[in-house]
């Protein structure tokens, strides 16, 4: 018969909220001396003249929980635990006229704004509202297991299906699904300075939501676009879209 001992000693648990508001969304540009141009360079076709401005008002609002625990089990070895969740939420409040001697179009001032709706859509709803994290380490002599199992809530693009498509131009949703992704390394300490590990990033190969067949890439590819070959998933996926990654590696520590 084996008995086994149990002893959980909570280490530490935190949490926190927060909201606060921002303005976001400079545009990039590239500084240029007014006194050094000249009339020849202001003719060329290629000539750009920008500045950074504050394109957006934002307001985020989250909270944090992080706790851990250390789990001694005696002859079966000790266990780190970890739990860290996070809750965030970005919302657009405004969004910021153009400096005046900027073209404004009066028909339809949303063609010329500095932000458009769809990096509204990517300001609001590109990142996860909720991610959160669980590990385990566990350890035995010489032996180790850490093991962390993400989960990432869904996000979304909004983005403008071909003119071909049965929508014929209209924009559409481009979720990436809410998913769970593991994370796994087993290693063997050989020597007192020489550490062997084998493990995966995103253990089961996970690959993100496609974009819409039928609404996006079909179209695309009776158009013979090249976009076809490079758009299969979306890339504000927040676990990447190359699937699982495994390695072998070795430590030494001096």
């Amino acid at each position: 018969m084996l008995f086994v001992s149990v002893r959980i000693v909570i280490e530490k648990l935190t949490f926190g909220s927060y909201q606060h508001q921002i303005r976001t969304s400079r545009i990039a540009v590239k500084k240029v001396s007014l006194e050094k141009i000249y009339i020849s360079e202001l003719m060329e076709p290629n000539f750009v003249f920008r500045r950074f401005v504050n394109g957006v008002k934002m307001e985020t609002k989250g909270a944090d929980f992080t706790a851990s625990y250390n789990m001694d089990t005696g002859s079966a070895g000790t266990i780190d635990w970890s739990f860290v969740a996070n809750y965030n939420a970005n919302k657009v409040l405004g969004i910021n006229p153009l400096p005046g001697a900027l073209y404004v179009n009066k028909a339809d001032p949303r063609r010329s704004a500095l932000i458009n709706r769809y990096s509204v859509v990517q300001l609001e709803n590109s990142t996860p509202k909720v991610r959160a994290t669980l590990g385990a380490f566990w350890k035995l002599d010489r032996f180790s297991i850490n093991i962390r199992e993400s989960y990432y809530s869904r996000v979304y693009a909004l983005e403008t299906t071909p003119g071909n498509s049965p929508l014929k131009g209209a924009d559409i949703q481009v979720p990436v699904n809410a998913a769970f992704i593991t994370d796994l390394e087993a290693g063997i300490q050989v020597s007192p300075g020489l550490k062997v590990a084998a493990g995966a990033n995103n253990l089961f190969d996970h690959y993100p939501t496609e974009r819409s067949y039928t609404n996006i890439r079909q179209p695309q590819l009776v158009a013979g676009s090249r976009s076809f070959s490079s758009n299969l998933y979306p890339t504000i996926s927040p676990y990447g879209i190359n699937g699982g990654f495994y390695y072998v590696k070795a430590t030494y520590t001096f």
